[in-house]
């Protein structure tokens, strides 16, 4: 193998997921593939799906791979600098901490431009809609909390469990055109009623774009809060980013929330039209 490049995906059959002390060095940064099927078994689907994992992995291995040689390079620039420093009465001394400074300078920039070149790769999508909730119609409270807070527009006794079907507007007016709709559930979280654990699925009919996105995280009732995204279907299929939920209008039977969409494609995935 000392004249061949190192390999860009290994394949151990009969899922096993150690090496034996084989190409340990030359594997350090490739994806490790597993399937279950002995050898003799592989066909050309354990390839098929070999080829995609590589694929979906590639980006995150090359971010990686960068690091990695950065990384080196700077401790190997430290040891030169130490080198020269010990020999920095002689007058070349300074003439080499100079050349050697500005080769490492060079290699950063190329390193920080390619970071950049990756990340304009990743498609976004970014936007508003208005979440409304109407207790009772659109919102109901399905187990009863324990204690701490009473029931009031922004608090839930703790334990409260809360289902919700709200419709989604382009804008804070509840007659404004509907474009989405988030289903879910919520569980009170804190005995002061204002913080809950919320889960919820956001099917999104955009002009360009449709499908639906996952949510899971910590909501609070009256400040902003960020839900990372967990997965997609349609359009946003392997989408990755986070939703921002804000209180609008707190006040009667319909409270508003303010939705702020992040979402990023990965370069393995294709966005849809």
């Amino acid at each position: 193998m000392a004249v061949a490049p190192d390999p860009d995906i290994m394949i151990r059959t009969s899922g096993e997921t150690r090496l034996s002390n084989f190409l340990l060095w030359q594997t350090s940064n490739c994806p490790l593939y597993s399937p279950a099927a002995l050898w003799p078994e592989l066909g050309l689907w354990h390839l098929v799906w070999a080829v995609l994992n590589f694929q979906r992995n590639h980006y995150y291995l090359e971010k990686k791979r960068k690091q990695i040689h950065f990384k080196f390079f700077a401790a190997l620039y430290l040891c030169i600098l130490n080198f020269v420093m010990a020999l920095s009465l002689r007058f070349y001394g300074v003439f080499v901490v100079l050349l050697v400074s500005l080769l490492l300078s060079k290699a950063s920039s190329t390193s920080h431009h390619e970071h950049h070149h990756h990340h304009h790769q990743l498609k976004s999508l970014h936007f508003a809609l208005f979440q409304h909730e109407t207790i009772n119609r659109t919102g109901y409270i399905v187990v009863n909390g324990v204690g701490g807070a009473g029931i009031s527009q922004t608090t839930t006794p703790f334990g409260t469990v809360f289902v919700f079907q709200d419709p989604m507007t382009v804008t804070a007016n509840r007659s404004s055109k509907v474009v989405g709709m988030a289903q879910g559930t919520s569980v009170t979280s804190s005995l002061d009623g204002l913080q809950s654990i919320s889960v919820a699925k956001i099917t999104l009919r955009l002009k360009h774009h449709s499908g639906s996105v996952s949510i899971v995280g910590g909501t609070h009732n009256v400040k902003p809060s960020d839900h990372p995204v967990v997965g997609g279907t349609g359009d946003f299929l392997f989408v990755q980013g986070y939703v921002t939920s804000s209180p609008v209008n707190l006040k009667g039977l319909t409270v508003v929330y303010k939705i702020e969409f992040h979402l990023y494609w990965p370069p393995y995935a294709t966005q849809g039209s």
